[in-house]
């Protein structure tokens, strides 16, 4: 990120920019400065129009909209957004950044309350194109999320902490030193045992 800002600061504003805009937003967010990481992403989704940089948009999409854009806005207001990052990634080859637009896009629809039925379907075929494509680290990042929808919706003998797949999944990510995996499967599993009023369990995890 510093290598591209500062090559854009020497010569001047090109379509890449808008990405560097868009990941040092994305990393003023995990510091926590929200106003200004708001801003400097809002730059990069202007940058984006004016450069008419198409190419780029799946990917400044998904570190604004998953960041500060969530934060200051609020979830809702993302969705949108992050649907039609992953849909112009598709049409664009961009395939990688389409995929994790459509993952962030399915956790913060869950965070956000929609309709697990929906949901469900939806997580479905994006883990279908997650697999044909060959994005393996999105889609076992949406099929965690995709476990705790089956088992809010159908059946809580299901649950996170007791399905044998999520047990599976996190063996591997603990094997792989996968901490964003691991993080995100012991976070379900905490909205998710507070929900089933498994308090203690939510507590320990």
């Amino acid at each position: 990120i510093d290598q591209m800002m500062q090559l854009t600061l020497r010569f001047g504003v090109c379509k890449e920019s808008c990405a560097a805009l868009g990941y040092l937003s994305f990393l003023l967010c995990s510091f926590e400065d929200l106003k200004e990481s708001d801003h400097i992403g809002q730059l990069a989704i202007l940058l984006l129009d004016k450069l008419k940089a198409k190419e780029l948009l799946s990917q400044v999409y998904v570190v604004y909209f998953a960041g500060a854009a969530s934060w200051m806005r609020g979830v809702k207001l993302t969705l949108d957004s992050l649907l039609h990052g992953y849909q112009v990634g598709m049409q664009t080859g961009d395939i990688e950044n389409a995929m994790f637009s459509a993952h962030v896009y399915v956790i913060e629809s869950f965070i956000y309350g929609r309709s697990l039925s929906e949901l469900e379907r939806e997580a479905d075929s994006f883990i279908k194109q997650m697999i044909e494509y060959k994005q393996m680290v999105s889609k076992d990042m949406t099929l965690a999320v995709q476990h705790v929808i089956l088992s809010l919706k159908n059946d809580p003998s299901l649950m996170v902490c007791k399905n044998v797949q999520q047990k599976d999944l996190l063996e591997r990510a603990i094997e792989n030193n996968n901490v964003v995996l691991g993080s995100l499967i012991y976070f379900l599993s905490g909205i998710e045992a507070y929900i089933f009023g498994e308090y203690e369990t939510a507590a320990n995890i």
